[in-house]
C-alpha cells in the first residue's frame, strides 16, 4: 500500500458508510455525529488556556484502556480531549464526566487532519492500543507535537512486519513513545528499527479493573436473586455463546442461578435470547425484590450497558462472549473479582491477557456445547478447585497491574518538563 491507495480506501469507505446510515443505526450515528465538527471544535474549545491532552480510542474497549490515564490527570490543570471512531464508544461515554471534551474524531483525510489538529491544538497526544490513522500521525509530527501509543500488542502477522509492509512501518515511526505489552511485542518493534523509543509496561486495563473493583456498587436486585445459590454470569454473550451454554442450561444444577448480560440488548435480541432458554427467565428492568422472589427464576437478563462489570462481584465463575465470533470480550472485569475464565477457543489468541490466564490455570477455552456443559458441572461440583481457580484469576490481575503509573511518569515529563 502507498499513500494514494490508503486515500483512495478512506474516501471510499466514508462514501460505503453515507450509503449505509439510512439503513444502519451505526452508520447513521457515524455520519451524523461528525456533522459540523469544525464549528463545534471551535465552539468547545474557545478561551481555553489550559494544557490539553487528547486521547483516541478507536471505541468502548480501547476507551477502558484510556480512563486510568485520563483519571490521573483529571483535575491537574489539564484539559482532556478524548475522540473515538465508533459509535460504539462515542455513544456510551459521550457524556464522560473526567473529559472537557469527547468527540468523534474526523475520517482520516489530509484536510480533516490537518483542520482537527489546528483547531484543538494538543500539547500531548495517546494513542491507545492501536488505530493508526496516516495523516493525523504526519501531521502530528509535522507540527512536533509528543504522540504517544501505548498499550500496545504487535503479532508477527501484522502489516507493520511484512517485506511490503514499508508504508505501516512509516506511521509507527511517527510515534514519539510506545509502551508495548509484552516482550514478544518489544522484539517485533525492534525488528524493524524501533528501540529506544519502546519500552514494555504491560496493559493499562489491569489497573482500571483493579479501581473498578475497589469502588463496586452493590446491586440488591442481585442479591435478591442470587440468594445462597452459586452463580454463573455470562458477560458480552452472542448467540454463539448461548449455543455453547445451552446443555448445562438444560441441565442447571438445582444450586445454581445463571445472568447473562449480551453484547446486543436491543429488545428483538432480548426477546430472542429468552425464548432459546430452558426455564423461565426475568429481565432486569421488569424485575423487583418480589417478582424475583415469587417467580423463582433460575435466569437474569441484564438489558442495560454499564452494569456487567458490578454483576461479576456476584459471580463464582464467569463465561465471557465473543470469541466464538469477531473476538473475545473484556476478561480482566470478571477476572478481577477471582472467579474462573471461560471462553470460546475459535478467537481469543489475539488477546494477550487471555492467552496469559490460560497458561496461569485461570481460564478455560472451550469448544462446543458438550466441553463447555462438563467443565462448568466440574467446577460447580468441586468448590476447593473453583476456589484453587478463583484465587489464580485474582492474583493474576494484581501482578499485572502498574501500566499506569509507568505511562503516567512520560505524561508529566513532557507535560511539565518540555520536550526533549
Amino acid at each position: 500500500m502507498n499513500k494514494t491507495t490508503y486515500t483512495i480506501g478512506i474516501n471510499l469507505y466514508r462514501f460505503l458508510i453515507k450509503l449505509a446510515a439510512p439503513f444502519n443505526k451505526k452508520a447513521a450515528n457515524m455520519i451524523e455525529g461528525r456533522k459540523n465538527w469544525r464549528q463545534k471544535l471551535k465552539n468547545s474549545l474557545n478561551d481555553v488556556n489550559q494544557v490539553k491532552v487528547w486521547f483516541h480510542c478507536a471505541s468502548l474497549g480501547e476507551f477502558e484502556q484510556a480512563r486510568p490515564l485520563i483519571e490521573k490527570l483529571s483535575g491537574k490543570n489539564v484539559f482532556i480531549i478524548v475522540s473515538f471512531f465508533s459509535p460504539s464508544g462515542y455513544e456510551v461515554r459521550k457524556n464522560y464526566e473526567k473529559a472537557d471534551l469527547v468527540t468523534y474524531l474526523p475520517f482520516d483525510t489530509k484536510s480533516n487532519a490537518s483542520d482537527f489538529i489546528d483547531l484543538i491544538k494538543p500539547d500531548l497526544v495517546l494513542f491507545t492500543k492501536y488505530e493508526f490513522w496516516h495523516y493525523f500521525l504526519e501531521e502530528l509530527n509535522k507540527q512536533n507535537i509528543p504522540t504517544v501509543l501505548f498499550s500496545a500488542i504487535f503479532r508477527s502477522s501484522q502489516e507493520f512486519f511484512k517485506p511490503t509492509g514499508d508504508f505501516f512501518r512509516n506511521m509507527l515511526k511517527k510515534f514519539d513513545f510506545l509502551y508495548v505489552q509484552n516482550e514478544k511485542s518489544k522484539e517485533l518493534l525492534n525488528s524493524i528499527g524501533l528501540s529506544e523509543n519502546v519500552e514494555i509496561a504491560g496493559d493499562t486495563r489491569f489497573d482500571r479493573v483493579i479501581d473498578a473493583c475497589n469502588s463496586v456498587n452493590k446491586i440488591s436486585l442481585v442479591e435478591t436473586f442470587k440468594g445462597e445459590k452459586k452463580l454463573l454470569v455470562v458477560g458480552s454473550s452472542w448467540p454463539e455463546d448461548i449455543k455453547a451454554l445451552l446443555k448445562f442450561f438444560r441441565s442447571l444444577p438445582e444450586d445454581v442461578k445463571v445472568i447473562i448480560a449480551p453484547h446486543e440488548i436491543s429488545e428483538k435480541s432480548i426477546e430472542k435470547l429468552k425464548k432459546s432458554l430452558p426455564h423461565n427467565a426475568i429481565r432486569y428492568s421488569e424485575a423487583s425484590e418480589n417478582k424475583i422472589e415469587s417467580t423463582e427464576s433460575d435466569f437474569l437478563i441484564i438489558d442495560n450497558y454499564g452494569m456487567l462489570s458490578s454483576v461479576y462481584q456476584y459471580g463464582d465463575i464467569s463465561f465471557i462472549g465473543g470469541a466464538f465470533k469477531d473476538g473475545l470480550h473484556n476478561i480482566l472485569e470478571a477476572a478481577t473479582f477471582g472467579m474462573p475464565v471461560i471462553f470460546g477457543n475459535k478467537n481469543y489468541k489475539k488477546f494477550n491477557e487471555a492467552v496469559l490466564l490460560i497458561d496461569e490455570g485461570g481460564a478455560y477455552p472451550v469448544a462446543d456445547s458438550d466441553e463447555t456443559d462438563a467443565l462448568l458441572k466440574k467446577l460447580f461440583n468441586d468448590n476447593k478447585e473453583r476456589e484453587r481457580i478463583s484465587n489464580i484469576s485474582y492474583d493474576f490481575v494484581r501482578k499485572n497491574k502498574g501500566a499506569t503509573d509507568q505511562i503516567l511518569k512520560y505524561v508529566e515529563k513532557i507535560l511539565y518538563s518540555g520536550h526533549d
